[in-house]
């Protein structure tokens, strides 16, 4: 019956992501104003379609929300939390992410809708009885972390970014030919 229940609400929340996402972009292209060759979209914090609240009751299990980085999972989580209203939850603690809306981050039980990880195999994975694994592609998921560390989880890395020069490590022993 759980099992069932979790199957359905899973389906109905990816049916109703898919939804927001197209209704989103095409909103999103509307309302971006452009000045200074930087896009100012004029919200500073998220609007949320509906009230967050915390699973009740608590399922016995949690659900993982699985993925590399830079494949979505804020997205998916964001997405998810507008379309139920449920909060969504995180084996790591990330600050930002919970002052702009993430108010679960570091939970980890059923008391949320999904727990996101990007580790493998994820922490207490005893407490996991099934996982949504999010897969994008690998050299769009590599790119999107790449500018997360260089300028946040909204933001694009500078050109300056791509032109850092890394040198290979030198080891002990070795003569080139």
């Amino acid at each position: 019956m759980i099992k069932t229940l979790r199957k359905s609400i899973l389906f109905l929340a990816a049916t109703v992501a898919l939804y927001f996402s197209i209704t989103l972009i095409v909103l999103s292209n509307n309302e971006k104003q452009y000045s200074n060759d930087k896009i100012n979209t004029g919200y500073s914090s998220i609007d949320w379609c509906k009230k967050l609240h915390w699973r009740t009751p608590p399922l016995p299990f949690a659900i993982a929300l699985a993925s590399y980085p830079g494949s979505g999972n804020t997205w998916l989580r964001y997405l998810l939390q507008q379309v139920t209203g449920i909060v969504t939850g995180s084996v790591s603690l990330d600050y930002s992410l919970r002052k702009k809306g993430f108010p679960a981050e570091n939970i980890s039980d059923g008391s949320v809708l999904v727990v996101k990880t990007h580790k493998y195999p994820p922490k207490n994975l005893n407490k996991f009885e099934s996982a949504v694994l999010l897969i994008r592609n690998p050299r769009d998921a590599i790119l999107a972390e790449f500018n997360r560390i260089n300028s946040g989880h909204t933001g694009i890395a500078p050109k300056s970014a791509f032109e850092m020069k890394v040198r290979a490590p030198k080891r002990k022993g070795y003569l080139p030919d």
